[in-house]
């Protein structure tokens, strides 16, 4: 015993080392590296890097088989938000992925899905992964998601976006946004976009069939104000696009790499002109009239269900 502890302090590495190989292991992996040495098990209690999914618990059963796996899994959450709270640990970044809950009342309040994401949004995460498997959407995002200074990537899945009456996007130094499968009202996407000027990675793929990218009282104008002079990746999907959107393109989005555009409406055709695009992908159910003068490409891939005219 003696022998064996010698070894693990001749070979001990610091405990940000051993966090920062944690990280790059999903929540499974990384806790499978706690029986390798107390430096370690410590290193995962403390970890900054928070990856909590819920189907990890729906694998496994519990030792005696009487508990669920869902009252295990927010066993699990509630303790790490103890822990937390009480050694006030850092979170820099939070992957929590859960599955509706059946047991919750109608409007799937999870108090403790809102403690940890204040939480650790209070702590200055600046990353957060939040998805609940949730086709109706009915979870509300907290309202302060979008009003953190300190997020830099940002992924939202199956919930619905509700501003509040305060409706600003405070998230200046937002580098990546996706926006997938979530529900949303009014004109919360311009909110998000016109407020992120440092975007360089955005996705959005929206429920709700009315769902715009442009505010309704800017379709059909000439001059949006719309410029993310960051962008190099962006993908749209499910959202209704007015034509306009695509005009003076280079101007918009000087440094965009990467346009993806999936069965989005809102517009018959459209006229893309950039010097820097990559790569294009258009996927459409309805006649699409398109011009592209686009000298840097790479893959285009246009694929129309219905009829098409390029």
């Amino acid at each position: 015993m003696e022998k064996r502890k010698r070894v693990e302090a001749e070979f001990q590495l610091p405990e940000a080392i051993i966090q920062h190989i944690q990280s790059f292991l999903n929540g499974k992996e990384a806790a499978q590296t706690t029986p390798l040495s107390k430096s370690w098990n410590d290193a995962w209690l403390t970890r900054p890097n928070l990856d909590l999914d819920q189907k990890e618990f729906e694998r496994e059963s519990s030792d005696d088989g009487t508990e669920s796996s869902e009252n295990r899994f927010w066993n699990f959450v509630n303790k790490t938000v103890e822990r937390y709270e009480k050694l006030n640990l850092k979170i820099e970044s939070l992957r929590l992925w859960i599955l509706p809950s059946y047991y919750a009342n109608y409007q799937y309040d999870y108090p403790l899905v809102n403690k940890l994401i204040m939480k650790a949004l209070e702590m200055g995460a600046t990353c957060l992964d939040f998805k609940i498997y949730d086709i109706d959407c009915r979870f509300t995002l907290p309202q302060q998601v979008f009003g953190s200074e300190n997020l830099m990537i940002l992924s939202v899945s199956g919930c619905k976006i509700c501003m509040g009456v305060d409706g600003k996007v405070r998230c200046s130094r937002l580098k990546s946004l996706t926006v997938d499968k979530v529900y949303v009202e009014g004109d919360i996407i311009w909110d998000i976009i016109s407020s992120c000027p440092l975007i360089e990675n955005l996705s959005l793929s929206i429920f709700n069939e009315m769902a715009l990218i442009l505010p309704r009282s800017m379709i059909g104008k000439q001059n949006v104000g719309l410029v993310l002079d960051k962008l190099k990746c962006l993908l749209l999907s499910g959202i209704n696009v007015d034509t306009l959107f695509f005009d003076d393109f280079s101007s918009k989005f000087p440094c965009l790499k990467d346009l993806s555009v999936h069965r989005c409406d809102g517009y018959k055709g459209i006229k893309v002109s950039s010097p820097s695009l990559e790569c294009i992908s258009f996927e459409r159910d309805k006649i699409l009239r398109a011009k592209f003068d686009v000298p840097s490409i790479r893959v285009g891939v246009i694929l129309v269900l219905s009829g098409s005219s390029i």
